[in-house]
C-alpha cells in the first residue's frame, strides 16, 4: 500500500486520461458531443476546455470539434466564435429559416453562406418561397468541399417547390454530390440535369405529380446510387392511375443496398418491379391508402424470410407493421440476409380493424414465402370490438412451420385490461380449436408479454384448457414464458389448483 502511493506521489499524472495523445482525447470528446442535439453540441464540447490548461489548448487547437453549426435559436456571436475556432476544417451547417424568427435566420444563414467554399454538409430546412430563395446566394459560389446537400421544408408547411433553378447548380460543384435530398413537384426539381449524376445516396419527396417516369428514368442512368428513398404525397394518393400506366422498363441497380418507398399501395407494387431488388437490399414499404377490401401483395414471390429470424407484426386500428430478414443469396456473405419492412396504412373510406389487419398479414405471408419463418413477434395494440376468434384462427393457419410464438396484447384504450384479457381469450380459443386441425401444429415456445398500468387479468382457466387439450392429442408446448413487462398479474380466477394445472400442461413454465 506504501509502495503504491509513493509510485502515486512522484507519478502525479500516470492517470491514463492524461496520457492519452491529444488526437485521440479530441476524438474521445467528439463522439461525446454526438449524443447530444446538433444545436447543443458546441456546449458539449466547451465544459472540456475548464478540465486543465492542457485539455483546454488542446481542445482550442482542434478545429473539427467547432465545425458543426446549427443556425436556428444560436446566438450570431456564439454562430462567429464557431466559425473561427473551425479555422479551415469542414464545416457541416444545419440552416433553418422559419416564419417566426425569420429576420434573424436568414441573417445567421448569410454568416454561415461566407464561408461556402468549406461547408462539406448542408442541411437546410425552410418554411416559405422566400426563406429557400436565400439559399441562391449560397449556390452562387464555387463549391469546393460540398458533399451532402438535404433541402427540405417544416413539417406544417404548405409550401411544394424549391422556388429557384437548381439547374446550373452541379456546375459549381468541384466534384459530384455523394448524398442529395431534394423535394418539390416534378416541374421544379433539375430530374434531367448532371446534379444526380454519381449520387450515391439519393432522397426524393413527390408533390403534385403526373408522373415518375422522369425520377425512375434518371435513376437508370445512375448506376452508382447505393441508398434511394421515394416519397410520393398528396394528389398522387387519390388518383395513381395517370403514373401507373408510365412507368419505365425495369432498371439494374448493382450497387443498392438500401430501398425505402413510400407511396400509395397501387404504386408502389409497380416502383417495386421496377427496382427488382435481390436478397442483398434492406427494404422498407410503407403502403398508403392501401385497400383492405382488395389487399395487394407487394413483395416479389421470390422473396423468403431468413429461417433464424422472428417475423415481427405489429397490428394498429390505422394500420400494420411487418418486419422480417430476407433469407440470403447462396453466394452472399451476408448470413443473416438483409431487412425488410413493409408499413401499411389503411385507406380511411375502407372498414378496418383487426381482421383486415389479418387478411393482409396472412395473404403477404402465404404469398410471399414468408411463411417458413419458424418464429413470429405479434403485437396487437386494438380495442375489444376488432376482435374475434376466427380472425386468429385465419391467420394462425398460415403459419404451419412455426415453433416459437410470441404475443403481447396492448390497448390504447384508457382501461388496457379488458382488451388484453379478451385478446388472449380469442388467441388460446383459437388455437384449442382442433377442427379441421389444430394451427399451428409445431409450436413448442410460447411467450406471453403482459402490459399494465397497475394490474391486469390474466385468464387462467382459458389457458389451461387449451394446453392441455392440445397435450391430451399430442401437441404439448415444451416452454411457456409469462413476462409481465409492468404491472402485476391480478383476478380471482389465480386459483393454486389452476397454477398447478398450468404447470401440469406444459413441459416448464416461467414467470418473470
Amino acid at each position: 500500500m506504501n509502495t503504491n502511493a509513493h509510485v502515486l506521489q512522484k507519478q502525479p499524472n500516470s492517470a491514463h486520461i492524461h496520457n492519452l495523445p491529444e488526437e485521440v482525447l479530441c476524438n474521445i470528446i467528439s463522439l461525446a458531443s454526438l449524443y447530444r442535439k446538433p444545436h447543443e453540441r458546441f456546449k458539449a464540447v466547451v465544459p472540456s476546455t475548464c478540465v486543465c490548461r492542457r485539455w483546454r489548448q488542446a481542445v482550442l487547437d482542434c478545429s473539427t470539434l467547432w465545425s458543426t453549426i446549427y443556425t436556428r435559436l444560436t446566438p450570431l456571436n456564439v454562430i462567429a466564435e464557431l466559425l473561427h475556432r473551425s479555422k479551415d476544417a469542414p464545416l457541416v451547417a444545419v440552416v433553418q429559416v422559419f416564419k417566426e424568427t425569420a429576420e434573424s435566420d436568414q441573417t445567421a444563414a448569410e454568416l454561415v453562406f461566407k464561408h461556402s467554399s468549406r461547408i462539406r454538409v448542408l442541411d437546410f430546412k425552410g418554411e416559405t418561397l422566400l426563406h429557400f430563395q436565400c439559399l441562391a446566394k449560397f449556390f452562387s459560389f464555387t463549391l469546393h468541399d460540398l458533399e451532402v446537400l438535404r433541402i427540405s421544408r417544416r413539417e406544417q408547411s404548405y409550401h411544394n417547390f424549391i422556388g429557384f433553378d437548381l439547374t446550373k447548380f452541379s456546375y459549381h460543384l468541384s466534384r459530384p454530390l455523394k448524398t442529395l435530398a431534394l423535394f418539390g413537384d416534378m416541374d421544379h426539381l433539375p430530374i434531367r440535369t448532371t446534379l444526380f449524376r454519381g449520387v450515391s445516396r439519393l432522397s426524393l419527396t413527390l408533390f403534385y405529380s403526373s408522373s415518375l417516369a422522369p425520377v425512375l428514368e434518371m435513376l437508370k442512368q445512375n448506376s452508382v446510387v447505393e441508398d434511394f428513398q421515394l416519397t410520393v404525397q398528396s394528389k398522387f394518393w387519390n388518383h395513381p392511375s395517370p403514373i401507373v400506366a408510365s412507368l419505365p422498363s425495369p432498371g439494374h441497380f448493382p450497387r443498392l443496398r438500401r430501398l425505402s418507398l413510400d407511396m400509395p399501395a397501387a404504386i408502389c407494387k409497380l416502383a417495386i418491379d421496377f427496382f427488382n431488388p435481390s436478397h442483398d437490399v434492406d427494404c422498407t414499404f410503407t403502403l398508403r391508402s392501401f385497400s383492405a377490401a382488395a389487399p395487394i401483395i407487394v413483395l416479389p414471390k421470390s422473396f423468403s424470410a431468413h429461417p433464424g429470424t422472428p417475423l415481427q407484426c405489429v397490428v394498429k386500428w390505422l394500420g400494420l407493421n411487418i418486419s422480417t430478414n430476407f433469407q440470403p443469396d447462396a453466394d452472399s456473405n451476408n448470413k443473416e440476409g438483409s431487412r425488410l419492412q413493409i408499413r401499411i396504412h389503411y385507406d380511411l373510406d375502407d372498414e378496418i380493424g383487426l381482421a383486415a389487419s389479418f387478411s393482409v398479414l396472412g395473404a403477404n405471408i402465404s404469398s410471399t414465402t414468408l411463411s417458413n419463418s419458424t418464429a413470429i413477434d405479434i403485437v396487437i395494440e386494438l380495442d375489444m370490438f376488432d376482435l374475434n376468434e376466427h380472425i386468429f384462427h385465419t391467420f394462425l393457419s398460415t403459419l404451419p412451420d412455426v415453433t416459437n410464438l410470441t404475443l403481447e396484447p396492448r390497448s390504447a384504450g384508457e382501461h388496457s385490461w379488458p382488451d388484453q384479457e379478451l385478446t388472449m381469450k380469442l388467441f388460446f380459443n383459437a388455437l384449442a380449436q382442433s377442427s379441421p386441425g389444430y394451427i399451428v401444429p409445431k409450436l413448442t415456445q410460447l411467450y406471453i408479454r403482459m402490459r399494465g398500468s397497475s394490474q391486469f387479468y390474466l385468464p387462467i382457466s382459458v389457458i389451461v384448457n387449451c394446453l392441455e387439450q392440445r397435450r391430451s392429442d399430442g401437441l404439448m408446448l415444451e416452454h411457456l414464458t409469462l413476462h409481465a413487462v409492468s404491472g402485476r398479474p391480478e383476478g380471482e380466477h389465480i386459483r393454486p389448483d389452476l397454477l398447478q394445472r398450468l404447470e401440469d400442461a406444459v413441459g416448464t413454465l416461467e414467470w418473470c
